[in-house]
């Protein structure tokens, strides 16, 4: 009877070579230099907008002190935090102003599945065009691209 080596390490892909996969394959093109230059021109500014920035609320829970706590983007779960906090707790809607660092051309398909996660993301002239909100690392390590990549359907 032959020995067979099996293998230590597992076959499946790891969420970092899939999210590889999904940026070769999905993000196509830096587009942060003509969106900067068009979005200057009155013909193209409000449609450039919403991949230039966006405003999120965001839900600033206090304690009795005024002190901030906590925070969300949910506001039943602000209310929900409040009520297990105690008495003495309170929450208030505050602004988030959240600029694109980079624009980037992808496919639809990438475009549908980032607009699900509140990126900002939109049609312009053929391309779709996500404000990418981080800058500095691979497209890869992103959040938002590593939750894609665990979805079993890509």
């Amino acid at each position: 009877m032959e020995l067979v080596n099996l293998p230590t390490h597992s076959t499946k892909e790891t969420i970092d070579q899939r999210a590889t996969r999904l940026v070769n394959q999905e993000v196509y093109h830096r587009l942060h230099y003509m969106v900067q230059e068009l979005a200057k021109e009155d013909k193209w500014a409000d449609e450039l907008l919403e991949v230039i920035c966006k405003t999120e609320i965001r839900y600033e829970i206090y304690n009795q002190d005024g002190q901030p706590v906590t925070s969300c983007y949910n506001e039943e779960q602000a209310e929900k935090t409040v009520q297990e906090l105690g008495e003495g707790f309170h929450y208030e809607e505050e602004e988030d102003h959240i600029e694109a660092l980079e624009h980037w051309a992808v496919s639809s398909w990438l475009a549908d599945e980032l607009a699900e996660r509140g990126e900002m993301v939109t049609e312009f002239m053929d391309f779709y065009i996500w404000g990418r909100t981080c800058s500095g690392q691979a497209i890869m390590l992103d959040g938002v691209i590593q939750d894609i990549a665990k979805k079993e359907c890509f």
